[in-house]
């Protein structure tokens, strides 16, 4: 009994250091599993840079709004594949590690609570980035991209930061799916795509589509990324304030949620 009353107080004791050390190995820890889950991987990388290579290099030249439709689906498919990344990587783990009981497990250890968030939210991010750079090398290599090293750190920082949206909806899906849960992300997922305008440009769609777009927070993550590129007149600061509204409901209701789970446990 001493012994487990030792490790619950052994947070309150941890250095800076010790404690950054813990969020390290658990970052370390997460990258890892997801590395090894071919079909996560493959799923938030193969689709996006696939629809690339086949609807973007293959439209080289082509123009939409009076730049290059190949620019276009970079950052449309960028945030089709942050979305992903966001959603199966913490809303689908935490589903399934609440539903296996990993995550009881993970409460009775010595480990901040915040850890293994910060781990989820940290490669969901990781994940976002890395696609991006991906595209964006493919581009070069490709096509005459023209984009100059800020405006490429300017599109990545949009993207990361986009990305921190869906993980508070990933943790807020994972408290309330249950274990095997990627069916139920699909189904947020992939309507969230085709409405925020990620798999084709908006005007495709139906006018009831169009209106109802700017309601949804893929929309604006895709009219974010597209601003860094040089399209269209919207605010920058407007899509940022938005997603940034979107993060903390989603965070506020996820807390509430998890803090109810901690009373009735």
């Amino acid at each position: 009994m001493e012994v487990v009353q030792d490790t619950m107080r052994a947070p309150a004791t941890m250095s800076a250091q010790q404690t950054m050390q813990i969020y390290m190995k658990e970052l370390k820890y997460e990258l890892t599993k997801l590395l090894r889950e071919r079909s996560y991987i493959f799923s938030i990388f193969g689709f996006p840079i696939a629809f690339f290579v086949v609807f973007g290099l293959a439209n080289d030249g082509q123009l939409f709004h009076g730049y290059p439709v190949t620019r276009y689906l970079i950052a449309s498919y960028s945030c089709f594949g942050a979305m992903g990344a966001a959603l199966f990587a913490i809303g689908g783990g935490l589903a399934a590690e609440r539903g296996n009981g990993w995550l009881e497990l993970k409460r009775a250890s010595p480990m901040p609570i915040h850890a293994y968030l910060f781990s989820k939210l940290c490669a969901s991010v990781l994940f976002a980035i890395t696609l991006a750079l991906i595209l964006l090398g493919i581009a070069s290599l490709s096509i005459n991209l023209q984009m100059s090293v800020l405006d490429g750190l300017h599109f990545l920082l949009a993207v990361a930061g986009g990305a921190i949206t869906f993980a508070s909806l990933g943790v807020l899906m994972g408290l309330l799916m249950p274990a095997n849960a990627g069916g139920m992300i699909n189904f947020v997922y992939l309507p969230l795509s085709l409405c925020g305008g990620l798999w084709m440009p908006l005007e495709m769609l139906p006018v009831w589509l169009q209106q109802a777009a700017p309601l949804l927070p893929s929309y604006h993550y895709s009219r974010l990324t597209l601003h860094t590129l040089g399209y269209f007149n919207e605010s920058e600061p407007k899509s940022w304030l938005i997603l940034a509204l979107y993060a903390l409901v989603f965070s506020s209701i996820a807390a509430w949620l998890f803090r109810r789970q901690e009373a009735t446990r």
